[in-house]
């Protein structure tokens, strides 16, 4: 059962679209704007590079957090599962960012979140799973 509750937790902070209520805070909607995507990179594009680096450092936190909060609650109950009850949290912050229920279950794309949860599980390789995503670039939609 916990772990379904650490998904839930995950989903739950995962759901919080910045972009959405950023682009709604200056007055559009950001589905419906540039790759209609309610994501960093759209953002990026529509809103500029101080709103885009805002969104991902939302994006980055809510997902620290929601793993802050099982490492806090779940893992001293349940130590052997550490790292099992993390991976389940970061998937629900994944589905909560892409799959968010008041928006009609279209919500980012994740592309960023994955290189977070493995950033919270083993920094080391979480360095490089970021650095590999930047030295890919941007992406063309």
């Amino acid at each position: 059962m916990v772990r379904v509750y650490c998904v839930l937790l995950g989903y739950v902070f995962g759901m919080i679209q910045t972009s959405y209520f950023l682009g709604k805070a200056k007055g559009i909607d950001i589905r419906t704007k540039g790759s209609g995507n309610a994501g960093t990179t759209n953002t990026l594009r529509v809103l500029g590079p101080k709103a885009g680096l805002f969104v991902l450092a939302c994006d980055i936190l809510k997902t620290m957090i929601a793993c802050f909060i099982t490492k806090q609650v779940f893992v001293p109950q349940y130590p052997e599962m550490s790292y099992l009850l993390v991976m389940y949290t970061a998937a629900g912050a994944i589905l909560g960012h892409n799959f968010p229920f008041y928006l009609k279950f279209k919500g980012g794309k994740g592309t960023w979140l994955p290189q977070q949860t493995v950033f919270r599980i083993d920094p080391g390789h979480g360095e490089l799973a970021a650095g590999g995503r930047i030295s890919q670039g941007p992406r063309e939609s």
